[in-house]
């Protein structure tokens, strides 16, 4: 479960990341950071809910 949540959270970080700094040329930046971020936000919190 943690996995997969990691895994849509990365999707979705890198998405938001890449799609708020396209406009200023930094948009690989944006997603990389973004996805780092999303994927560490949804494991931590998927754990702290589900107790595992």
């Amino acid at each position: 479960m943690l996995y997969g949540a990691g895994a849509v959270g990365m999707y979705a970080g890198g998405f938001v990341g890449g799609a708020l700094l396209t406009p200023f040329g930094l948009g690989i930046f944006g997603a990389y950071g973004g996805g780092l971020i999303g994927s560490f936000l949804a494991i931590h919190l998927m754990d702290s809910y589900v107790n595992l």
